[in-house]
Parts: C-alpha cells; structure tokens; sequence
C-alpha cells in the first residue's frame, strides 16, 4: 500500500470514530432537545421518534417479547426458579456430557 492509501486509510478510520463518537452523541443530544420542544412541528417530532424507537430496536418485528428477566428484575421466588433450573441444566449436562464437554 502507498503511503498515500495508508494515510487515506487513516484519515478515514480518524473521521469514522469521530462521528461514531462525537457526532452520534451530539446528534443524540440534538434529538433530546428536538423531542422536548413544543414549538416543534409535530411531523418533526414524529419522524424522529420512529428513528429513535427504530435504532433502539423497539420496531422490529422479530424481537422477542419473551425475553428473560434479569436477575436484578426478579422478585424471589423467580430467582429461585432460576436457581433450580440452571442447577437441574447443570445436573443433566454432567449426566450427558461433562460438564466441560
């Protein structure tokens, strides 16, 4: 590679993080800021929450709305049942394979 393509290369890897970094948490901010301003057009506001909900994954179709708790959103006895059912799956992988296998 040249030093002009490697120094090309760069430049683009630079301006990349740069707008991953700066420029994605500025243009979150901007957002912010939009969403809060009532004196906004409405199809503003529209059209920038449907990009919000969409990059934050809440419009596709195939997301599981089954997903597990956290253990920090369980209550007790749903810990318990966890408990009990990784021992059991822990229980029956040493019975099959190992279980390091």
């Amino acid at each position: 590679m040249t030093t002009r393509r490697r120094l090309a290369v760069e430049a683009r890897g630079d301006v990349l993080d740069d707008l991953r970094i700066e420029g994605l948490n500025a243009a979150y901010r901007r957002a912010i800021k939009l969403l809060e301003d009532d004196t906004a057009p409405a199809t503003a506001h529209a059209s920038l929450i449907r990009c919000m909900f969409d990059a934050g994954g809440l419009l596709r179709a195939d997301q599981d709305d089954e997903r597990e708790k956290e253990l920090h959103e369980m209550t007790a006895d749903e810990v318990a049942v966890a408990l009990r059912q990784a021992q059991a799956d822990i229980e029956s992988r040493r019975q099959n394979t190992g279980l390091f296998d």
